[in-house]
């Protein structure tokens, strides 16, 4: 069942995306299942801090929201990390990826606020070079799924939701 609520996932990014949209938090938290004909369906729920991209906003896109275990490098640092200094939507590829690491291992790959982790040391673990290493203990297609979303600078990570839906049996589209 995880592969075809991870894909549900993608289809609901693409769909955002496509109309402009940043969730810009997206975690396990935020989706919700949903019962329809005796079948469960993934939804992408908590838009509170979403973006819209064509509403001639001029806030900031690289405001510091969301929830610090699940945020891209761009959401610290939108002039060393973002495209053109700013945030895209595959911002949102990265806390899919994390959520993918979460789902798999019960643990984000960064750490979680707690007694013994600060939010500053997260930060410091998202903003570090390597990537931590139990992240090549993932099976596949979940390791590559992973990895091609955990890329730092957004420039060079995968860009659109639909290019990770072949690694879940289901070739991309338009």
């Amino acid at each position: 069942l995880l592969p075809k609520f991870l894909r549900q996932v993608l289809h609901g990014l693409e769909y955002l995306h496509a109309h402009g949209i940043i969730h810009r938090d997206l975690k396990a938290q935020n989706i919700l299942l949903v019962e329809r004909n005796g079948e469960l369906t993934a939804k992408i729920s908590d838009f509170g801090i979403s973006k819209n991209l064509a509403s001639g906003d001029t806030r900031s896109s690289s405001m510091l929201v969301g929830t610090i275990e699940y945020m891209a490098p761009e959401q610290f640092n939108p002039k060393k990390f973002g495209v053109n200094g700013k945030i895209q939507s595959n911002v949102d590829l990265w806390g899919y990826g994390v959520m993918v690491h979460e789902l798999l291992t019960d643990a984000t790959p960064f750490g979680k606020r707690g007694a013994d982790t600060t939010a500053e040391q997260i930060m410091s673990a998202i903003l570090a070079p390597e990537l931590p290493a139990e992240i090549d203990s993932l099976s596949e297609p979940y390791r590559t799924v992973v990895k091609r979303c955990l890329v730092a600078n957004a420039k060079d990570r995968i860009q659109k939701a639909s290019e990770l839906l072949g690694f879940f049996g289901e070739p991309g589209f338009e």
